[in-house]
């Protein structure tokens, strides 16, 4: 049986403590006291947007250390009926590790019979197992296990994104495209205006749009940053219209399979290649602050 992973919580902000998993660059799971953090005016729905504004997909978890509706959670985390979160189901320490978010183990009890000798290796690697024993520095608050999975259905990780999705459910096969040997045209701009309405509301995807018009117009040089952008989006409505999705609509699932199987196109890693200019991150960043 697989060891599992002990890590600690890091208090990030007065009232705010955030778990990253190894090599993160956002939380996955943030507590905080509804007293003095900033995070109290944010509802667990509006804050997975808020740490989606970097080009990678980020989901976020919250719940309150201090609600008194969670009285007997420890520390403050429910377990839901079904994995409602964009990334993620919860336990916490005072249910079975067995049972929590669907996780069967097959391990045999001993009924005493010889079966021979067993081989064991050593030491043992930590697993892909997002499974975990967190550990709080907050006195008087016990270790809770975690158990994350991924509700997007996701059947294989990307060899490119490193993304779980579906490629059966991603409106086609992974193709051979490239990104840099591309012209912008207004017919391609209409096209990422479509497509990026059905999303909420982004400075970044804004911006970017802006930049677009800008280079058509021969006002600025265009950039990677610019043509990573148009291609995916452009190549990202295509892939919901082969799975007919009108136009307009939209769901995490799908918007899971299709953005990923669109960076797998372009072999893209959105942490090394972002499709966002470091200038629209910052002013989204700005405008979060207030």
């Amino acid at each position: 049986m697989d060891t599992v992973k002990v890590r600690h919580v890091k208090q990030t902000a007065p009232g705010t403590y955030e778990f990253r998993e190894d090599g993160a660059d956002s939380p996955i799971l943030v507590w905080y006291t509804n007293a003095s953090s900033m995070y109290k005016a944010l509802s667990p729905q509006e804050l997975p947007q808020y740490f989606n504004q970097r080009g990678t997909p980020i989901n976020v978890n919250t719940v309150p250390l201090d609600d008194p509706s969670m009285t007997g959670q420890t520390p403050g985390l429910e377990i839901p009926e079904q994995p409602t979160w964009r990334d993620g189901v919860m336990g916490n320490p005072q249910q079975d590790p067995n049972e929590m978010a669907g996780n069967k183990t097959e391990t045999p009890i001993s009924d005493g019979t010889d079966r021979g000798p067993t081989k064991t290796t050593t030491p043992v690697q930590e697993s892909d197992f997002r499974d975990y024993i967190l550990i709080f520095p907050i006195e008087g608050v016990p270790a809770v296990y975690v158990y994350l999975s991924c509700p997007y259905g996701g059947t294989e990780k990307g060899k490119y994104s490193g993304r779980s999705y579906d490629p059966t459910k991603a409106g086609g096969p992974i193709q051979d495209l490239d990104w840099r040997n591309i012209e912008i045209t207004q017919e391609g701009i209409d096209k990422v205006k479509l497509h990026t309405s059905r999303f909420d509301e982004s400075i970044e995807n804004q911006i970017m749009i802006e930049r677009l018009e800008k280079i058509l117009a021969g006002e600025i040089t265009i950039t990677d940053y610019d043509k990573r952008f148009y291609t995916h989006e452009t190549r990202e409505l295509e892939r919901y219209r082969a799975l007919g999705v009108p136009d307009g609509a939209n769901d995490l699932i799908t918007w899971n399979n299709t953005h990923t199987a669109t960076l797998e196109d372009y072999k893209i890693n959105e942490k090394i290649d972002s499709l966002y200019t470091p200038e629209a991150i910052a002013i989204a960043a700005e405008h979060e602050d207030y």
